[in-house]
Formats: structure tokens, sequence, C-alpha cells
């Protein structure tokens, strides 16, 4: 736990692009951070995945040339599935990412990260969120690509 929190006060200290982020982009980066790149790259709990998402949320996927979208409680249910697999043997992978843009208007934000797996690019995500007057950021949906 203490690892995550050094990482998380590490990653708010470095700039997206080398330019300081304005203190709505600190708090974006933090609810990604806290609601999303931790709970699903860095070991978190799913609980905290679950809360960040907003209940309309949906992930957009192309894969071998076929669209589909999934629903919060889809990807939710396929990621318990995912994660009461057995463990395999062997090393744990190192995730790693990387904010390369967040992005504001008004209440509406977009994300983009890459992720990395024992330091090759994974993913490249695109998360949008919208800021609620009761609820604060939630992520509303998610595009990426892998690699």
């Amino acid at each position: 736990m203490k690892h995550i929190i050094l990482t998380v006060l590490l990653l708010f200290s470095i700039s997206v692009y080398g330019q300081e982020l304005t203190p709505e982009q600190k708090a974006v980066k933090a609810e990604v951070l806290k609601t999303y790149i931790i709970p699903l790259y860095g070991g978190g709990s799913l609980d905290d995945l679950k809360a960040g998402l907003h209940e309309d949320f949906n992930m957009y996927v192309l894969y071998e040339g076929q669209f589909s979208k999934r629903s919060k409680k889809m990807w939710m249910d396929k990621m318990d599935e995912v994660r009461s697999r057995p463990k395999k043997a062997g090393p744990k992978a190192k995730n790693t990412w990387n904010f390369l843009m967040i992005d504001i208007t008004g209440q509406t934000a977009v994300a983009k990260v890459e992720v990395f797996r024992n330091g090759k690019l994974n993913f490249t995500d695109y998360l949008t969120l919208y800021k609620f007057e009761d609820q604060g950021w939630k992520l509303l949906s998610k595009f990426f690509t892998s690699h």
C-alpha cells in the first residue's frame, strides 16, 4: 500500500508533456489513478474501479474487425471472472503507465494513457469523464488500442 501511495504522489509531481498541470487536470489525473489505473493495472481493488465508473459507463472495443460495446456490468463481471482465475506460475508482470494528455473543457475531460507491461507498450487508453456536482469526476467511456 505504501508503494501505491508513493507512486501516486510521484505521479502528481510529474506533468503531462512537460507542462505544469492545472488544478483541475490534477484532479482528473488523481481520479483516473485512484479509480482506473491502480485498480486495473496496479493490483488495486476492483471495488475502486467500480466506484469510479459512472452507472452508464461503456467500453468500446474493436477486435479483429468486430465492434462491440460493453456496459459497466458486462465489463465488471468479466473482470471479476478474470481475477478469480488461478494465478499463473512465474514472475508477475510489471505494469507502468504514462499520461500523455488530459484535456478539459467545462465539465468534460479526456485522458490519454499509455500502459506498459514489462517495459513494452501494451495499451493506449482513451478515457472520457464528466464532472458531476454531487459525485465529482466519473469515467463515462473507454476506447483503447492494443499494441
